[in-house]
């Protein structure tokens, strides 16, 4: 992973395992050639875990509560666990759609936005146009912006209702769809 440039430690998960496989094969081709060598010196595992006195253990199990996005902490944070719990399991909050009750929302894609709103609660759903930047972009995309513990906003791009496919905010302003956070 110190190979990795730290824009791409930024990106999503799926943009990270297409660079780790890249970075996989080319370890796989360096450790050939040494195998293919006759001076290639071989270690247990075992004693590699004993010399450095590791522990061998397996990865606890993600249950749908350990899934929940606590809004209180700050946009990076949650920024950083709706990318880390993408596309599987994913992160989930509830949502209610269509002025239906709550639901468990899936989040699968999300970016930091620069909003700044103190006043909001935190979990607070806006549905907003953002404005084009410049000349050459007249194309304005809605977004879904949802508050966090410092103010700012995590914008999500891609999430999936239950029983449905994933969809975009695009996907959710031409569908008619309203989100609102549930009331407490």
């Amino acid at each position: 992973l110190r190979d990795l440039h730290p824009r791409v430690l930024r990106q999503s998960q799926m943009c990270i395992r297409v660079c780790l496989m890249v970075m996989i094969s080319e370890v796989t081709v360096e450790t050939a050639t040494v195998l293919c060598d006759v001076t290639a010196t071989f270690t247990p595992q075992q004693a590699i875990i004993d010399l450095y006195g590791l522990t061998q253990s397996p990865a606890p199990k993600i249950f749908k509560n350990d899934c929940r996005v606590d809004w209180n902490k700050p946009a990076l944070e949650v920024h950083n666990f709706i990318r880390g719990l993408a596309p599987y399991p994913a992160a989930i909050t509830p949502m209610s759609v269509n002025g239906a009750d709550p639901v468990d929302v899936k989040l699968l894609n999300s970016q930091l936005g620069y909003r700044r709103h103190p006043e909001a609660a935190p979990g607070t759903i806006e549905q907003y146009v953002e404005l084009p930047f410049g000349p050459e972009s007249s194309i304005t995309e809605p977004k879904i912006g949802i508050t966090c513990g410092d103010g700012v906003q995590v914008i999500i791009n891609l999430l999936q209702i239950p029983g449905k496919r994933p969809v975009t905010s695009l996907d959710i302003r031409n569908g008619h769809i309203t989100l609102q956070s549930p009331k407490k």
